[in-house]
């Protein structure tokens, strides 16, 4: 995607992630930029990451670039006062919000109003109908906005009315049919400088995209494509040396949605952050079956801290059904495999976080309560429990919402019981510590005894 010829017009482009709504969180980046809101009391969300590489993109191919993270900064009218095009990150699960946030916008600048993120796949025409954006992107946007700006420098007519921009028409090169970015080490390195990374907790990288698996209730191949593509390993550790040494991150994400999927490729980013030396706290996400003792040691040498895995529920025949599994067996195996996985983690000291889900089509409270038995006897390191979103792309009808909460207060009862060890645990060890460091100090000397003895 790197330019390598100056635009035929250089424009000023702002691209903000609006403000969540009163009382919640918009984790825009959620469910593979879907999006995921949370109600107020949560923390937790991921730096925009595809507002990073969308700003990058646009400034590698000349045009000049401002950012504004709504969700840690303050916005005002004045931050797109001077911009030719605003860019806004919107997703399903804020769209709403995201709607209101563009109707205000429409009416406080003249600006060329741009919607963008996966998302625009499945609600573009929607977000086209509120009558608040000039264009709508529904491929990948690190290649369809500068694409977009080209398009415009040549013609101004672009702009004459509203349009949902497919994949196809702004014939972005690069991309397969589907819109999707084919090399993804054509893509210049996420702007974190243009954002105000000391407001983040940590940093994201993501070193693959796609998911070959046939899983019906997952948003993350809706929106990246069933086609694993993937980073080199240089371009990969090229983007973890520079992380390092420009931003310092605390605590790093890999985004991928089943990094382990190419297990060589695995080995040699390990091997080649450990020949690098870099002091790196990472975490990664991957199926059991992916993963297994020497690579897990080997993860672990070279920095990462935390492994995570969906195990959904332990039904089997659900499992089948939902094809996370292709047959009965391998559901058997599956389990086992997390077993197998969460065991390994535990004796060598590495922390193993699983997700389950509630609400899944199909799923009944005996479903998860036979979860609940399965994690209250495993107990690994960290538990997810979340309910089951019905994501535009996967065709799939969630349970009943009674039932969907019978289900989610038996699989939080396994997570207030993992918690409820874990602070055990934690006060118990600090207590050791505190024994086992009394005991290794020196005893106070009284002042009538002889410090030479």
């Amino acid at each position: 995607m790197n330019a390598s010829a100056p635009p035929v017009r250089e424009w000023n482009v702002t691209l903000v992630n609006p403000p969540s709504a009163p009382g919640t969180l918009a984790n825009r980046e959620g469910a593979a930029g879907l999006g995921t809101v949370y109600a107020g009391g949560s923390d937790f969300f991921y730096p925009p990451h595809t507002l990073a590489v969308v700003a990058a993109c646009l400034r590698d191919a000349g045009h000049s670039l401002r950012t504004v993270d709504a969700l840690v900064q303050e916005f005002a009218p004045q931050d797109v006062t001077d911009a030719d095009v605003v860019g806004v990150f919107v997703s399903y699960a804020s769209l709403d919000v995201d709607l209101a946030f563009l109707r205000t916008l429409r009416s406080e600048t003249s600006a060329r109003l741009v919607a963008f993120g996966p998302a625009m796949r499945f609600v573009g025409k929607h977000v086209l109908a509120s009558g608040t954006v000039d264009a709508v992107l529904a491929g990948d946007a690190e290649a369809s906005f500068p694409a977009l700006l080209h398009e415009a420098s040549l013609e101004e007519s672009v702009w004459r009315e509203p349009r949902l921009w497919m994949p196809d028409e702004l014939q972005t090169a690069g991309c397969d049919a589907d819109g999707f970015v084919e090399n993804l080490d054509t893509l210049p390195f996420p702007a974190w400088d243009l954002l105000p990374v000391e407001k983040y907790p940590l940093l994201t990288v993501l070193s693959s995209r796609g998911c070959p698996d046939l899983c019906s209730y997952c948003p993350y191949a809706a929106a990246q494509g069933h086609r694993f593509r993937w980073r080199s390993v240089p371009n990969v550790l090229d983007e973890l040396v520079w992380l390092c040494g420009r931003f310092q991150p605390a605590r790093l994400v890999f985004r991928d949605p089943v990094f382990a999927y190419d297990r060589a490729r695995v080995v040699a980013i390990c091997e080649g952050i450990l020949q690098r030396g870099l002091e790196l706290h990472w975490e990664f996400e991957s199926r059991p079956e992916h993963l297994d003792g020497d690579l897990l040691r080997l993860v672990q040498r070279a920095g990462c801290q935390w492994v995570k895995i969906g195990l959904e529920t332990t039904d089997p025949a659900l499992l089948l059904s939902l094809r996370r599994v292709g047959t009965l067996e391998e559901a058997r195996d599956y389990t086992k495999r997390v077993v197998d996985v969460v065991g390994i983690c535990h004796n060598i000291g590495l922390n193993c976080r699983l997700f389950v889900m509630a609400g899944l089509p199909g799923q009944n409270v005996e479903h998860a309560q036979h979860t609940r038995r399965f994690l209250a006897a495993l107990r690994p390191a960290a538990l997810n429990v979340k309910a089951f979103d019905a994501y535009p792309g996967l065709e799939v009808v969630p349970s009943q919402a009674a039932d969907c909460s019978a289900q989610l207060e038996a699989l939080k009862q396994a997570q207030d019981a993992l918690h409820s060890q874990r602070s055990l645990g934690g006060l118990l060890t600090l207590g050791r510590r505190l024994v086992r460091d009394t005991l290794r100090s020196p005893r106070p000397r009284s002042r009538d005894e002889d410090p030479h003895g």
